[in-house]
């Protein structure tokens, strides 16, 4: 009986340390929608970036990518990101789809300009 016990008490452990994981990267690839504006990209492609990916400037989160979708006449990728409000970009800003690490995980990254 204290057998099954202990195999029962690993088992609900086990679960929950699964639930707490889960809810850890959900709440790591969602940020508010309050104090952030929405902005505009055109890609020829942007391999697996999907939404929910960051947005980063200099490395740090600053927003989510939002929708991606295809310009019907131009077949580019039109995304759609957001950023936080503290963070005043200039024109000249440049996005690039760039890879986290070898084994995956891609974001935007944005390269302010000079203006």
């Amino acid at each position: 009986m204290r057998r099954q016990f202990i195999e029962m008490a690993i088992g609900a452990g086990v679960v929950v340390a699964a639930a707490l994981f889960m809810v850890i990267v959900y709440s790591s690839k969602t940020v508010t929608g309050a104090g952030e504006y929405e902005l505009v990209a055109r890609f020829s492609e942007v391999g697996a970036l999907v939404e929910g990916d960051p947005v980063k400037v200099s490395g740090i989160r600053v927003g989510n990518v939002v929708k991606k979708e295809v310009d019907p006449q131009s077949f580019d990728v039109v995304l759609i990101f957001t950023v936080t409000d503290n963070i005043d970009l200039p024109v000249d800003t440049r996005a690039i789809v760039t890879g986290e690490s070898l084994a995956g995980g891609k974001y935007l990254q944005l390269v302010p300009g000079n203006s």
